[in-house]
């Protein structure tokens, strides 16, 4: 039977995320204030607060009822994103509100960029221009003396995630101040590289001693904000950045496991082929770079993209499902390479996967990762979470209204 006979159709996939969207708002808790929130009030990144942003906060579930509504047409689901964000937007009416959001979570996915890029993305989706006037106000805080604080420089947690979100407003809006502050955090960034002590590399030293690899939480995702600035501005300083990173991830790449290691220091080079670590993450940056190639450097990373494609085709369907580090991450990187590549079959492969997965959870449910000591999966969020595949179903079935999550497209 051949690949595409086995795709999911673009009303299944739709139909499956309807069904998670219903399945979430069941599982909701009103709150006195009227919103709607799924989180206990945890602190940390994988059992947030209810404001962090958008990786598992729940702007991440509005942002996924937000989509749903644009694909769908239901009401209800249009009502329930507003709802869940109402208590961030309240907050983020002062400056003040503003100012103390910054400093509970930071800059990238778990924090105010993400945030920007959430609403910016849902004004789309719901076609409410009000989203667009909360983000401009929320974006105000990333100013030049705001990102120099940061010291985590990765997507997860610094700068590099921020920038994302200020080219989407930037987009939306024709305003070039945010392409100016999009700039400021690359100058940030840029001037904290440190050099890879084997090779002499610079990367970005993130949680450990050295450079580390990957997307969230290494200098892949790092380099390829890099290159969206670069794109905004022509500034070249931020392209040979990015394209010496690259060149420091390729050194240690592990051709006997095709894949780059989380972190060398760990001595048995654990591989995770997720896009939080690994392969799928390393080629998204990679088909981030596509358009900003020399013709010197083109077979480099073409290289890059071969090693991640051939990696991710062969761990495609793997528990657990969620995008971070599961099945529709990987998915993810599949279907986007499919599109930039022009070759049709990565993304039935994509769709097919999807199709076992579907057919799987509707029988024992998605598989979610389990970071808590009682057992439970944890549901909540996008890049772990329930929402994040119900999102991803949307993306397959329509990648063209539906942009990347994991590139922050």
């Amino acid at each position: 039977m051949s690949t595409a006979s086995v795709e999911a159709t673009p009303d299944e996939l739709v139909e499956h995320a309807h069904r998670v969207g219903r399945e979430r708002l069941a599982d909701a808790r009103e709150l006195p204030d009227g919103s709607l929130s799924w989180h206990p009030g945890y602190g940390t990144a994988f059992q947030p607060v209810p404001d962090s942003g958008i990786f598992n906060g729940r702007i991440g579930d509005a942002l996924f009822l937000a989509a749903l509504h644009a694909a769908t047409g239901d009401p209800e689901m249009r009502a329930a994103a507003l709802r869940v964000a109402a208590p961030l937007r309240a907050r983020v009416a002062t400056a003040e509100g503003r100012e103390e959001l910054l400093g509970e979570i930071g800059y990238g996915l778990t924090g105010v960029g993400s945030v920007v890029y959430a609403w910016v993305r849902m004004a789309g989706f719901l076609d409410d221009p009000g989203l667009v006037d909360d983000a401009r106000a929320l974006a105000g805080v990333l100013t030049p003396e705001s990102v120099a604080r940061d010291r985590k420089y990765e997507v997860f947690w610094g700068a590099g995630g921020a920038i994302p979100g200020l080219l989407a407003l930037a987009a939306a809006t024709g305003e070039e101040r945010w392409v100016a502050a999009a700039a400021d955090c690359a100058e940030h960034l840029v001037a904290h590289r440190a050099p890879d002590p084997e090779t002499g590399l610079r990367g970005w030293v993130t949680s450990g001693s050295t450079p580390e690899t990957g997307f969230a939480h290494g200098s892949s995702g790092i380099a390829y904000a890099l290159l969206q600035v670069h794109r905004h501005t022509g500034e070249e300083r931020y392209r040979e950045a990015a394209m010496e990173t690259f060149a420091f991830e390729r050194a240690l790449f592990r051709e006997h496991l095709m894949d780059w290691p989380d972190n060398r220091e760990q001595p048995d080079e654990r591989v995770m082929t997720s896009w939080c670590h690994g392969a799928p993450g390393v080629g998204l940056s990679r088909l981030g770079a596509l358009g900003d190639l020399r013709g010197d450097e083109e077979g480099d990373v073409v290289g890059d993209l071969f090693w991640a494609l051939k990696k991710t085709s062969q761990y495609l369907t793997r528990s657990p499902d969620n995008l971070c580090c599961g099945n529709f991450g990987r998915m993810d990187f599949l279907l986007e390479a499919g599109r930039r590549l022009g070759n049709p079959s990565l993304e039935q492969q994509a769709r097919a996967a999807a199709r076992q997965r579907v057919r799987f959870a509707g029988e024992h449910g998605f598989v979610t990762p389990n970071h808590g000591a009682d057992g439970e999966h944890m549901k909540t969020g996008l890049w772990q979470g329930v929402s994040g595949i119900g999102y991803q179903l949307l993306r397959l079935g329509d990648p063209d209204r539906f942009p990347s999550l994991l590139l922050l497209a």
